[in-house]
């Protein structure tokens, strides 16, 4: 990999951090922004995510054998490579979105995600440390069995990520605009109908950056001028505060306002 690439590896996570600040500065000058129990909440979740992960084992994030990945660095380059992994990222995350929607034990983790009431950049990084894990080991797997080297697949995970924190950053985008860029990527608009209080919107825009995936499969849904309410309704009661945010998994479950995961 591209030694430039290798060198600024360190820097993702402060490049990271710094667009999140600077995100959550606009959305303070505009009179919004998360309160500081969420914002304590949120940022948490992320860092002890991050923390969890960066013990899995480092042989599974790439791999140096002779795989799709390998074959396509050596006949395009590195730069072939990092825009393969990017497209093939994000398919992935689609799919295994979409599994977590379907598959109980997962919607539980990621159901911390949904459970926040407001939608903002530090929404972006509310995950359950444990459905951190999971997505890191079913990717680095994956990934690592493909050949994808660990440089293209950290530049392109921090692509994603950077991206999610202004998909659900509360800051405007002219309708046109939104409009526009949603026949290629996943805009704010698209996004936030996910984040819909009702169960039927989770089942649509699973998409991280390209909305194909979600006009491919079918799951493509158009924003209107219906306000929307966000959270998981009176599952998501207690889920505020950081206690009730990682315990929610293991109350969900045992709450009637919902039966399952939505479809």
């Amino acid at each position: 990999m591209a030694a430039w690439l290798d060198a600024a590896t360190p820097w993702y996570g402060w490049a990271t951090s710094a667009l999140l600040l600077a995100l959550a500065g606009l959305e303070l000058a505009r009179g919004g922004g998360s309160t500081a129990l969420r914002l304590i909440t949120n940022l948490t979740c992320w860092i002890v995510g991050g923390w969890a992960v960066s013990w899995l084992p480092g042989s599974w994030f790439g791999s140096p054998v002779a795989q799709p990945f390998t074959w396509l660095r050596s006949v395009g380059g590195d730069s072939v490579v990092i825009a393969a992994g990017i497209v093939a990222l994000d398919l992935f995350s689609y799919a295994m979105h979409r599994f977590e929607h379907h598959f109980d034990p997962l919607w539980r983790l990621h159901a911390v995600h949904h459970a926040d009431v407001s939608v903002d950049a530090s929404t972006g990084v509310r995950h359950h440390p444990g459905e951190a894990i999971v997505v890191a080991l079913v990717g680095g797997v994956l990934f690592g069995a493909l050949g994808l080297p660990v440089g293209a697949m950290t530049a392109a995970g921090t692509l994603m990520v950077g991206w999610a924190l202004i998909q659900h950053a509360d800051l405007p985008w002219a309708p046109a605009i939104d409009r526009v860029a949603a026949w290629v990527m996943v805009t704010p608009g698209l996004h936030r109908i996910h984040h819909s209080e009702l169960a039927r919107h989770h089942g649509a825009n699973f998409g991280t950056l390209f909305s194909v995936w979600d006009r491919l499969f079918g799951t493509l849904l158009q924003p209107d001028d219906e306000v929307l309410s966000y959270g998981i309704g009176a599952a998501g009661d207690g889920a505020a505060g950081l206690a009730g945010t990682l315990l929610l998994p293991l109350r969900i479950g045992r709450t009637a306002e919902i039966e399952g995961p939505p479809l």
